[in-house]
């Protein structure tokens, strides 16, 4: 689960940066979803006991820090779920359009770069 935390958190960093810019209500909007959406999600935990959720986080934040470009995340995010079919049900997926729409919406609404890449994020979960 680690592994899928942290591709999440990839995942909604893109969500951020899609439109080149992101912003401090952004962020809150992350951390705001691993609260409503990601904490209660599985009972998993890392390796200093933190609840794994923490890790999308802790990569978007990794991320940010160090001025990466997320490239190839719906392909790695398709690939997950061929990996594991068992745990992208409708639940799974609901919650991670969930997020990454408030993700993209949390700054004067959703732009057209967003809506595009929301677009082919549920496209990437049918």
């Amino acid at each position: 689960m680690l592994a899928f935390y942290r591709l999440l958190g990839r995942l909604f960093y893109a969500v951020a940066q899609v439109d080149g810019v992101i912003r401090e209500e952004e962020f809150k909007a992350v951390k705001a979803a691993v609260w409503e959406e990601w904490l209660d999600f599985d009972e998993t935990f890392d390796a200093f006991g933190s609840d794994s959720a923490f890790q999308i986080e802790f990569v978007f934040d990794f991320l940010y820090e160090n001025d990466r470009k997320v490239e190839n995340v719906l392909h790695e995010l398709k690939e997950a779920k061929r990996m594991n079919p068992s745990l992208f049900t409708e639940n799974l997926k609901k919650r991670i359009i969930n997020s990454s729409a408030k993700i993209a919406s949390a700054v004067a609404g959703t732009n057209k770069s967003e809506l595009v890449f929301l677009s082919e994020l549920e496209q990437a979960l049918k």
